[in-house]
């Protein structure tokens, strides 16, 4: 070991020395830390599971009032081609709908998705002189992700009220910030419905198939919608045209030589569609309303936000109720809050181990590192815009017994030092700068072990690299924390004495340790074969008994029932089945331990 003169020639005897003699700068650095961390902390979304961004680029084009097949040879073919023999993109997904079309371009994962934009966006706009000039113009954007966040229940109206009022509710949930779209359930189309008067055409002279190819003819070229006839009945569905029945009573159409309202020689009828899924709200027909967030969007204050408001919706709308369901920030909490518990109970474990093999003060140094550290990689995790999730919070829980490491070894050390004389500062200083370098090694290889989990390719590895990131972080954390301001810190608590543990004088512990020791090395041979059994045994019992399992399963707060009844039944037929079986869970369940009843 080198000694104490040439110690102090040395970069890390300077470097210490500075910190620990300017003890007011390195507190308000530490109080610095401290407090950015908790505002960090505070940013960071809480989710279950990591967002992982998507390699994806979507393109979206609409064009009213046309068939799938003949939008599909107009436009969807057309941006294909153009976009097919740009570098990077590894698949082309087309889904053609009437009216609209939603093309997905999946890439390469080394490809810059920034730069493809910009060369997807050129190609569309040199196909879009071949598109019809009253179409808008097609959207190109990066693919997000959907994340489901809860379930909202809107009941106690009939179906026509509830689908006006699910309407202004969404809107107003998606224009609140991180939410990327509400979508509602059950919702029917609404349909203009067309009854032509035989009387007054046979009056007139007409025949109704002159009216029936006029209003065809003049919905595909408007476009106002997709047209169904059958037999004097004609309806409309109006995704592009006007729901009005006014506005279609004043269409004029020339028949013959006349000019007729359409109102004069046909009843108009605003309808909504055959309903072709219901559902139940603990018992009763509701709409339902599934509100999807961003990937930065924080679950549980979004759930707040949405659950504040319903007080103010019960009010705008008398009559009604709102319901939340299905609301995954309340998994979130729970499961979080078992492994927050986890880690408070890990930190008194470490707390009491330390306390008992160390003594108080140095306990003491070495858990004020603890949360400072954490606290530092709390702001780093902020910045690359991570979140709190089960695997930051599992990565958390596995640094808890590393963080501690470099603290004891330099606690530990300036703890001897004052033991062989040295004054708290001269022993600060000396302490921690004679095991500066292999406390850095030691760290820096501990790194270097979860390091290879960045190299994983694919979901799996965009799903796993906050396990490297956020236990590098905290461990190179703890490395600063336990070099420059542990030191500190000693200065300030050894000032008075440093104390003994509570094992110090135990002797019996250290003679039944001894004993064991002394046994294994005078048996050198047997203590290697033993040592390389027991490893032997350990691989096959793991490959015997140990399966692998990505994430472990949790006891389920939701119970699932599917079931299928013959095509033959009708939806009225069905719904008569679902609520008996909505009855029979409701008197097996007891009241207490049943949230809600929830059916599609």
């Amino acid at each position: 070991m080198a000694g104490p003169g040439r110690l102090e020639e040395g970069f890390s005897w300077r470097l210490i020395s500075f910190f620990v003699r300017k003890r007011p700068l390195s507190h308000a650095l530490t109080i610095l830390f401290i407090l950015t961390g908790i505002l960090s902390y505070f940013q960071l979304p809480q989710e279950i599971f990591p967002p992982i961004p998507t390699n994806k680029i979507e393109i979206r084009a609409a064009y009213q009032g046309t068939s799938a097949d003949s939008f599909d040879d107009i436009i969807t073919n057309r941006i294909e081609d153009e976009v097919q023999t740009i570098e990077g993109v590894k698949l082309i997904e087309s889904v053609t709908r009437d009216g609209s079309c939603l093309i997905t371009l999946t890439l390469d994962d080394t490809t810059p998705i920034e730069d493809t934009l910009f060369k997807v966006r050129d190609a569309v706009d040199r196909v879009k002189p071949d598109f019809p000039e009253d179409m808008d113009d097609p959207t190109v954007v990066r693919k997000i992700e959907k994340y489901p966040l809860l379930t909202l229940s809107i009941s106690g109206a009939k179906e026509d009220r509830l689908q006006d009022v699910a309407d202004d509710i969404r809107k107003e949930v998606e224009r609140l910030p991180d939410i990327s779209r509400a979508t509602i359930n059950g919702k029917a189309k609404r349909e203009i419905h067309i009854y032509l008067k035989n009387e007054i055409l046979e009056a007139l002279g007409i025949q109704p198939r002159q009216v029936k190819d006029l209003i065809r003819q003049w919905v595909n070229n408007s476009p106002l919608g997709e047209i169904k006839v059958t037999g004097n009945h004609i309806f409309i569905t109006t995704p592009g045209g006007s729901p009005d029945p006014n506005f279609w009573n004043r269409l004029i159409l020339p028949v013959g030589d006349k000019k007729l309202y359409l109102s004069r020689i046909a009843e108009v009828r605003l309808e909504l569609s055959e309903v072709k899924s219901l559902s139940h709200f603990n018992g009763k027909r509701n709409i339902s309303l599934t509100v999807f967030k961003t990937e930065k969007g924080s679950s549980i204050d979004l759930s707040k936000k949405i659950r504040s408001m319903i007080p103010d919706w019960e009010k705008r709308y008398r009559g009604l109720k709102f319901a939340v369901y299905s609301d995954l920030s309340v998994y979130i909490k729970n499961r979080l809050n078992t492994v927050k518990s986890s880690a408070v109970v890990g930190l008194i474990l470490v707390t009491i181990s330390l306390y008992l093999f160390l003594n108080l003060r140095v306990s003491l140094t070495v858990l004020l590192g603890i949360p400072t550290a954490f606290l530092i990689s709390f702001v780093y995790l902020a910045y690359r815009g991570e979140s709190i999730n089960m695997l930051s919070l599992f990565s958390f829980l596995m640094a808890l017994g590393m963080v501690v490491d470099d603290a004891i070894v330099i606690g530990e050390n300036i703890y001897r030092q004052m033991e062989k004389g040295l004054d708290h500062v001269r022993a600060a200083i000396q302490g921690a700068a004679e095991v500066f370098w292999p406390v850095c090694a030691a760290t820096f290889t501990t790194v270097a072990a979860f390091l290879p989990l960045l190299m994983l390719t694919g979901d799996i590895g965009k799903f796993l690299k906050i396990i490297p990131i956020f236990v590098s972080t905290v461990l190179l954390a703890s490395l600063v924390e336990a070099l420059f301001i542990l030191p500190v810190h000693a200065v300030e608590l050894y000032r008075t004495g440093i104390g003994k543990s509570p094992f110090s004088n135990w002797e019996p512990l250290r003679n039944f340790y001894s004993a064991i020791l002394n046994t294994l090395l005078s048996r050198k041979k047997e203590t290697m074969l033993a040592a390389l059994a027991i490893l032997l045994v350990s691989f096959m019992a793991m490959k015997l008994f140990l399966t692998f399992t990505l994430l472990p399963q949790f006891d389920a707060d939701q119970i699932y029932i599917r079931g299928k009844m013959a095509s033959r039944h009708g939806i009225e037929e069905t719904e008569k089945v679902v609520s008996v079986i909505e009855e029979r869970v409701r008197k097996c369940v007891p009241a207490q331990d049943l949230d809600s009843i929830a059916t599609h």
